[in-house]
């Protein structure tokens, strides 16, 4: 075990450390069915039938990991962070091509996926390297000795987007609707991911434009 993980029940309250746990196994769920999918696909590029191997691969998935994982989350909540875990996976853990001649946005906007400084806003995925909810000295010069498998967070994004941040921004945000669903403060981690709207059943709205559609978009992990 993860010594960030043994020690989530230390940071957080009974009732967030469910919640966590919950989110934590809907997302491996999900992300293990998508590495299955993609595995599926690249042999359809050299067929031109992409999307045909595709809509074949979605029909013969295994999903009941994935619908068993929905069905234990005891929360919105749960179905909503683990969305967020699935959706910034890989948000902020590569560092922006564009810095060294002047991106177009800076590290302090939402606008680029990537990171611009090490110890400002790159984040580790937390599915793979979760952190406790304190910052490590030792990283002050962005050299932390223990590198990626330090236990604790490396930049200020990490902090502030741990997911026990996450999920107390959750527990706490406007509702829409009369449920649980959320209306997304476009500052936020998920506006970052341009998640407009948050659902009760854990399924987000992403806009279209973000996506080179017309109109925005529901999905749902």
């Amino acid at each position: 075990v993860h010594p960030a993980l043994s020690d989530m029940s230390a940071i957080g309250s009974k009732e967030e450390t469910r919640l966590y746990f919950e989110a934590v196994e809907l997302a491996e769920a999900v992300l293990k069915a998508a590495a299955v999918l993609a595995s599926a696909c690249p042999s359809s590029r050299a067929s031109g039938s992409t999307n045909a191997t595709l809509a074949r691969g979605l029909r013969e998935l295994d999903l009941s990991a994935v619908q068993e994982a929905r069905a234990r989350c005891t929360s919105a909540h749960s179905r909503q962070l683990a969305s967020l875990l699935v959706l910034g996976s890989r948000h902020k853990t590569t560092c922006c091509r564009h810095v060294s001649r002047g991106c177009e946005h800076d590290s302090s906007t939402r606008g680029c996926a990537f990171f611009h400084d090490v110890r400002r806003d790159r984040r580790r995925d937390p599915m793979v390297y979760p952190t406790q909810l304190v910052m490590c000295p030792q990283n002050q010069d962005g050299l932390c000795p223990d590198g990626d498998d330090c236990s604790m967070a490396h930049s200020e994004y990490e902090m502030k987007n741990h997911p026990l941040v996450l999920l107390r921004q959750l527990q706490t945000s406007r509702r829409v609707g009369g449920g649980a669903g959320i209306a997304v403060d476009p500052s936020s981690f998920a506006g970052s991911l341009h998640i407009r709207q948050m659902n009760e059943d854990g399924s987000v709205v992403v806009s279209g434009g973000a996506l080179g559609k017309s109109s925005d978009m529901r999905v749902r992990a």
